[in-house]
């Protein structure tokens, strides 16, 4: 099972602590550089991204791995401060699947990220079959 890549703020070890318990493997990450790092050797079933990283933005990240073909269905959840047409428009643009707005609910991390996952595993197995 492929990991979940997990790079927020303030996030981290809560969402680590919920998909662990519900049986998936995580990595947490401090920083965008870190990310990119990972990308260059993982596929991950999703990443979960702050729009604000110290260094590099998680808009520009998903920008960069959309354009690297063995990560361009990996889904993408941004965290954000706030969800204005500026977020909505970047969103489209570099194709995220999700934005979730801070902060972040037992709902938002069981529903949308375990959704994602879910997903990918199904796509998973009918193309295994």
């Amino acid at each position: 099972m492929a990991a979940i890549l997990l790079a927020t703020k303030d996030y981290n070890q809560r969402l680590q602590h919920q998909l662990n318990y519900n049986g998936h493997q995580t990595i947490p990450l401090e920083s965008g550089a870190e990310v990119l790092e990972t990308l260059k050797t993982s596929t991950p079933a999703l990443l979960v991204l702050d729009a604000d990283l110290p260094d590099i933005n998680g808009w520009s990240i998903c920008k960069r791995m959309r354009k690297i073909s063995r990560l361009k269905d990996v889904p993408v959840v941004i965290v954000v401060d706030k969800y204005q047409e500026r977020e909505r428009l970047e969103a489209q643009m570099v194709d995220v699947s999700e934005i979730i707005v801070r902060p972040l609910s037992d709902s938002d991390i069981h529903f949308k990220l375990l959704g994602y996952v879910r997903k990918q595993q199904n796509s998973f197995r009918q193309g295994a079959a």
